[in-house]
């Protein structure tokens, strides 16, 4: 995907930005150029396993670099981006890959400035089922796969949702169903472009949207109706669970310490520093002991890029801004690199460090 999107874009080529995506180049945590779509939302792993120990698929259509929708223990996957438009290749595809699996992304009424490669949940049902009808026609055999949608009533489960009158966006596909799974709680794994310009996954907050996972199968050797299944991905919350999403190794000889640093308006003027990133590289310019060039990035850093924020001062009427016009960061570091960091801070009179 990154090579395609450095490649010269073709005429009859669809944007790289619309509303259910939006394409970006990067590196990865192996410093390999990738693409990821910052739109994309994909089922958590532990419901990709379940997925895929009941029907097991071959490609990902509109997956990308990023984003590809298989269990972790898996290897590799094929995948077709939104922007390659596989809605217009689907018999290409499915002739070759007869499983797969589709998230369109929850695009529910179209609008008067919206393209021609951007459908509604209706329009993306209905095209696949048109097109694995035609698959069959032209290829034989049959095609099979996993589309996974959002459940629009929280109060319906697997059992009722094909009697369900609130999912007319499922019309062309409820002959071809095979399989209904309910998935409650779900945390989405989700694009992250972190402060360095890398790519990587993150989880997403629980959503209380259901999210429902339908098999469906066209063609011949059509599997017998499968049991409903709900299953609640919420998993109990403990303190390792807190310490991990701070980033906090759980060991108890380790002593994490947070800093508040409130930056002068005069330092935040010369140096620019308007995002929490340019903080980060002022921080290791000034005050880290070894020496570093314009480079300066997450591997390569004596104080780490990560656990940081910004509250800039933002005036209220007539009033002062808050602060007396300092911008504050926060500031969370393991105790060794806080205390260097705070010796160096307290040999300067622009900083008011508090500690807690």
């Amino acid at each position: 995907l990154a090579k395609w999107m450095q490649a010269p874009a073709l005429a009859i080529s669809p944007a790289k930005t619309t509303f259910t995506y939006h394409y970006v180049e990067g590196r990865n945590l192996n410093n390999d150029q990738i693409g990821a779509n910052l739109f994309a939302k994909l089922l958590p792993d532990q419901a990709l396993k379940k997925l895929w120990e009941l029907r097991p698929w071959d490609i990902h259509l509109r997956g990308d670099d990023l984003l590809r929708a298989k269990p972790s223990h898996v290897e590799g996957m094929c995948f077709s981006p939104f922007v390659a438009r596989p809605q217009r290749n689907y018999p290409a595809i499915l002739k070759d890959k007869r499983s797969f699996y589709f998230q369109p992304q929850p695009y529910q009424s179209p609008t008067n400035s919206h393209g021609a490669d951007v459908h509604t949940m209706l329009e993306h049902c209905s095209l696949l089922s048109k097109e694995m009808s035609d698959t069959i026609t032209k290829s034989g055999g049959a095609v099979g796969g996993w589309v996974v949608l959002p459940s629009y009533d929280h109060h319906v489960n697997a059992e009722n949702y094909l009697a369900c009158q609130s999912v007319p966006f499922i019309r062309d596909l409820k002959r071809y169903i095979r399989h209904v799974v309910m998935f409650t709680q779900v945390s989405f794994q989700i694009s992250l472009v972190k402060a360095d310009g890398t790519l990587d996954i993150q989880s997403s907050r629980k959503q209380l949207q259901n999210y429902v996972a339908l098999y469906i199968h066209a063609g011949s050797g059509s599997p017998k109706m499968g049991a409903p299944m709900t299953i609640d991905l919420g998993a109990k919350k403990d303190l390792s669970w807190g310490l991990s999403r701070l980033n906090i190794a759980v060991n108890s000889d380790m002593q994490t310490i947070h800093l508040r640093l409130a930056l002068h308006p005069k330092i935040v003027t010369t140096e620019n520093i308007t995002t929490i990133r340019k903080f980060y590289v002022y921080i290791n310019n000034r005050y880290s002991p070894d020496m570093y060039d314009n480079s300066l990035c997450s591997t390569n850093c004596y104080f780490p890029f990560e656990n940081g924020w910004i509250k800039t001062p933002s005036t209220r009427g007539n009033l002062p801004p808050p602060n007396a016009g300092y911008t504050v960061f926060d500031y969370r570091v393991s105790a060794p690199i806080a205390k260097v960091l705070l010796e160096k801070i307290r040999l300067t009179s622009d900083y008011q460090v508090d500690m807690s």
